[in-house]
């Protein structure tokens, strides 16, 4: 018991260090919170329980598992970075367990009293707290790490899910095997191998749908910049042509003129003239232009800003995405049918990533009265021919929040859809 008692306030140092050690390698300030502090209390209890009274093949699975779960609580990094780093602090823990072990054996072979080899241990622990503080300042070691991230990120990413996947259920398999009898052996090793097949299938599916998003959106992405290439040539041909039919009325007779006149008529017919699908994000595009394509809206004064720096096929997962695009068709149909009615014809698109969300807002003058409280309600719509389901149907959707409210002579509509969680 006072051996419990001397390893708590050593290990509660040790594991700050390797937090602190964590943050200088991701460069992510930490700000003290109660969630941060009760983490921190739990892994110490834990790991010290664990360094003392169970078998050293427990300690080392039980240590890195409370490890990767006080990252993902306090840091809340990605499933990639997740394993990165905290693979890089444990194995400087290994790294110098290892020294200290070797000093720790020549110091038990003197028949020293069990809780004064207690108080040895509990040096060694503030001894690796002090090599974490070391490497944490030394700022070569944390660039070369932060370095072999980068690189890493190259590599096929399922692959290393997988090959990760391998090394946990071969380890839990290698710690169980030692408290089991022979004949059950067989079926704990069917057990792994049903489990590690179904991961791998569940990583390798995932990853297809994703990349066949990607693939899917690329072509959607060129073929916008084809059409408007296209567009922006027919402009310039119709300016050319009307400018050459001017020149023949002026040196025709009176009689020939009203052809001409039907002919300029005919070029002066406009087409949509949305500048600002540029700013779209591209997995976007295709669907925004195809809505805006379908409404006279070379009246409307459209405005979108984009501020989101990830590929969205890299934030939502496939379901979301179509979630998304579902979401993102209903209300721009709304939107865009409302704004070309009112006197102002405004419409705004906001995109932006937040921590656990993809938040778009669209924003739309329009005309007369809208009761907000009805909004989403079936058979409340704002226009002619509707029926409202549409957006009944958005709101019954697990993992997408819509939120409405007027401003001035706008209806804002704030969609919030989950991230990828990883």
């Amino acid at each position: 018991m006072i051996g419990l008692f001397l390893g708590i306030i050593p290990t509660f140092i040790l594991i700050c260090a390797m937090l602190k050690f964590g943050e200088t390698l991701i460069n992510k300030k930490l700000k003290l919170n109660l969630k941060m502090v009760l983490t921190i209390i739990i892994y110490t209890i834990i790991y010290t329980v664990t360094f003392n009274y169970l078998p050293q093949e427990l300690t080392s699975i039980i240590s890195i598992l409370c490890l990767i779960v006080a990252f993902k609580v306090i840091f809340k990094l990605p499933l990639e970075k997740l394993i990165y780093y905290v693979l890089i602090v444990w194995l400087f823990g290994i790294f110098f367990d290892v020294l200290l072990m070797i000093v720790l054996s020549c110091l038990s072979i003197l028949d020293f009293d069990k809780n004064f080899l207690f108080g040895i241990k509990s040096i060694a622990t503030l001894i690796m707290a002090l090599m974490y503080f070391f490497v944490t300042k030394n700022k070569f070691v944390v660039r070369k790490i932060n370095s072999i991230y980068k690189k890493t990120l190259k590599i096929n990413y399922p692959i290393i899910k997988i090959i990760f996947t391998f090394i946990i259920i071969f380890t839990v398999d290698a710690i169980c095997v030692n408290f089991m009898e022979f004949q059950y052996i067989p079926i704990l090793l069917l057990i792994s191998l049903i489990v590690f097949i179904t991961t791998s299938v569940n990583i390798i599916v995932q990853n297809y749908q994703i990349l066949s998003l990607k693939e899917t959106n690329s072509i959607l992405s060129r073929s916008i910049s084809f059409y408007i290439e296209k567009i922006n040539e027919y402009r310039i041909l119709k300016h050319n042509i009307k400018n050459k039919l001017l020149g023949l009325k002026s040196i025709t007779e009176l009689n020939v003129h009203p052809y001409i006149n039907a002919m300029i008529e005919e070029y002066n017919e406009k087409t949509t003239n949305f500048k600002e699908i540029m700013n779209v994000p591209n997995e976007l595009n295709y669907l925004i232009l195809q809505k805006i394509n379908e409404y006279d809206c070379n009246s409307l004064q459209i405005q979108v800003d984009n501020k989101l720096k990830k590929d969205i096929l890299n934030i939502l997962s496939p379901r979301n995405y179509n979630l998304l695009c579902e979401a993102l068709g209903i209300t721009l149909d709304n939107a865009l049918d409302a704004a070309i009615k009112s006197k102002e014809k405004n419409l705004y698109l906001s995109f932006l990533e937040t921590q656990n969300n993809i938040k778009i807002v669209i924003a739309n003058s329009f005309l007369g009265t809208i009761d907000i409280d009805k909004v989403g309600t079936i058979n409340y719509t704002s226009k002619q021919n509707g029926h409202g389901l549409g957006l009944v149907s958005l709101f019954l959707k697990n993992n997408l929040i819509i939120k409405n409210k007027i401003k001035g002579n706008l209806f804002i509509t704030q969609m919030l859809i989950s991230k990828l969680k990883k």
